[in-house]
């Protein structure tokens, strides 16, 4: 159920900024009526799937309107506008996840407490940054900010 919300939400945040953009038009109503559009269909997928499949159906109801939602304030956003809001800049970190996140899986029937669930996480993380640093994601804003962090004053800006 998480993993479909979260699939849902990370499609709807590569297209929020044309949610702003929206805004910035004064496209308020076009920004309710899209709304208006996912909630109706989240209502009526919620009325047939959750009888099938319970709360993986609702999951998928909710996932499936917000992604909708999405695809509709993207499409408006571009015909408004004539440029794209997406920068695929922003697809790089969740690409990167994938690896250290495929190996968590393998991990996964090795976390029996606590203790290996702080430590595979903090795992997690540390192999997250390395492979966003080896990718060459961060720029010279991050560097800045990072070198300003005691034990990180060792990297150096690009």
């Amino acid at each position: 159920v998480l993993i479909i919300i979260c699939i849902a939400y990370f499609i709807f945040a590569l297209v929020n900024t044309a949610h702003v953009m929206l805004f910035v038009l004064k496209k308020t109503k076009l920004v309710l009526l899209n709304t208006a559009v996912a909630v109706v269909l989240n209502i009526c997928l919620n009325i047939y799937l959750i009888p099938k499949y319970g709360i993986e159906g609702a999951a998928l109801a909710t996932g499936i309107s917000l992604v909708v939602r999405g695809i509709l304030i993207f499409i408006e956003s571009v015909y408004f506008m004539k440029v794209s809001p997406f920068v695929w800049r922003s697809v790089v970190p969740f690409i990167v996840v994938l690896v250290p996140g495929f190996v968590f899986y393998l991990l996964r029937d090795y976390i029996v407490n606590f203790g290996y669930l702080f430590f595979g996480s903090l795992i997690f993380g540390v192999m997250y940054l390395l492979i966003l640093f080896l990718v060459g994601f961060f720029g010279k804003e991050e560097y800045e900010l990072f070198s300003r962090i005691p034990f990180l004053r060792w990297l150096k800006v690009k």
